[in-house]
């Protein structure tokens, strides 16, 4: 009898790396644009903020209708934006610790966040190869 209460424990446990497979940051998931909110504060959504990332390493952002671009590179949980303007403010940006969680990309709270737990979230606004 032990055994067969077992038995549901071992299939779900079996089945969970095709699960966390879905849900790796890597290149082929990231290719898109994306969306970028705060959530957690008083705009919550209200400035626009998008980043497409392309499949030769590439982005384009565009925070408030300012608009950069650069290369960025996947570093295990980390994406890393590089300006190729030599004049930017912040040449090098970096969101890190991100989690992917439902087709989301979502990073921890920020530290020196106000209200506390602000945290950013990503989400696709439109589908690769598009």
């Amino acid at each position: 009898m032990r055994c067969l209460a077992a038995v549901p424990f071992v299939i779900c446990v079996a089945l969970s790396p095709a699960r966390a497979a879905d849900d790796k940051l890597d290149e082929k998931f990231l290719v898109g644009t994306w969306s970028l909110v705060f959530v957690g504060g008083k705009e919550d959504g209200k400035i626009a903020r998008t980043i497409e990332f392309k499949a030769d390493g590439t982005y384009t952002k565009v925070f408030n209708k300012m608009k950069s671009e650069g290369k960025y590179a996947i570093k295990g949980t980390t994406i890393e934006l590089t300006q190729t303007n030599p004049k930017a403010l912040f040449p090098v940006e970096l969101y890190s610790d991100l989690t992917v969680k439902d087709g989301k990309m979502v990073s921890p709270p920020l530290p020196m966040s106000v209200p506390k737990g602000l945290v950013m979230e990503f989400t696709r606004v439109e589908k690769k190869g598009k």
